[in-house]
This record gives structure tokens, C-alpha cells and sequence, in this order.
């Protein structure tokens, strides 16, 4: 029995596109998730204002680092800071005044940085986490962070 139609390959080609296109979609999924880390490590730099709402802190990426300064408060700041440990913090006006210092993202929270408290004039080690409302969980603590304090930072507007 012959037949006179040629013999193919059936679909020959079909699976190309799709294989092309699994391809591509690994390779930008892979490369967003490289970049992933960097843009939700950069999600707490901006301006945030304090629980108590007397306060604004600009936080800013500096080398590998989260740094963060006052940078507005109600009642002007003009006055020097509260009482200090080291006498150069003392002699600081409060505008300016970095209270965020050296936060390290881990892949979930900022860790490994200090917060400085000018009212009480000690720094604390502290954990920063960005919770699914875009607010900022501050903690401040000695020793381990069970014995701490949270207050929650709202982004400015």
C-alpha cells in the first residue's frame, strides 16, 4: 500500500515557539529575581513620620548601609538634642541628627544597625521590618530583641 502524500513530520516546528517562549520566561524570571533583593532593600528609603506625629525621618541607602536623619519636627528643632553620652551628639541641633545607622537587609527586615533615642541620649540596637500596609515597624532593644520597644513609622504623603 503506497500513499502519495510525503511522509512529515507531524507538528514539525510547533514546539519550538513554546519552548522558546518557557526559555525566555526563565531567563526574565531569574533576572527579576536578581533584581528583586535590591528594590525591597530600597523600600524603606524615603521620609517617614514618627508614631507620635512630632517628627519626620528621611531614610537613605549610603554605601551598603540604611542611614536615617530628622528631617522636620514640630516644634522647629532648633534646640541642641537631649542629654548625651558623647558630648559632639550633645552640642548637635536635632534637624540633621542621624538616629538610623548602618541597617543591613537580610532578604525579609533591615538588621545589624543602631537607633539613637535624643531624648534619652542611648542608642539601641534595632530590627526594621515593612509590613504589608507599607508601614515601617521600628524596634529598638538591649541585649535581645524580646526586651525591646516598637513604635510604627508611616510613610510621608
Amino acid at each position: 500500500m503506497t500513499s502519495s502524500a510525503p511522509l512529515t513530520r507531524p507538528f514539525r516546528g510547533t514546539f519550538r515557539l513554546p519552548a522558546l517562549s518557557a526559555f525566555l520566561w526563565l531567563v526574565l524570571g531569574a533576572a527579576a529575581h536578581c533584581l528583586a533583593p535590591e528594590a525591597a532593600s530600597d523600600a524603606i528609603t524615603g521620609t517617614w513620620v514618627v508614631a507620635e506625629k512630632d517628627a519626620h525621618i528621611e531614610i537613605y541607602k549610603e554605601d551598603t548601609g540604611y542611614f536615617g536623619r530628622i528631617s522636620w519636627l514640630r516644634d522647629g528643632g532648633e534646640e541642641k538634642s537631649g542629654p548625651h553620652q558623647d558630648s559632639k551628639m550633645h552640642e548637635s541641633p536635632r534637624i540633621g541628627l542621624i538616629i538610623v545607622r548602618g541597617f543591613r537587609f537580610d532578604g525579609r527586615e533591615w538588621r545589624g544597625g543602631t537607633l539613637y533615642d535624643p531624648t534619652d541620649g542611648k542608642s539601641y540596637r534595632g530590627i526594621i521590618s515593612l509590613d504589608n500596609k507599607g508601614r515601617l515597624h521600628v524596634r529598638g532593644f538591649i541585649g535581645i530583641s524580646l526586651f525591646g520597644r516598637t513604635t510604627v513609622w508611616e510613610r510621608v504623603p
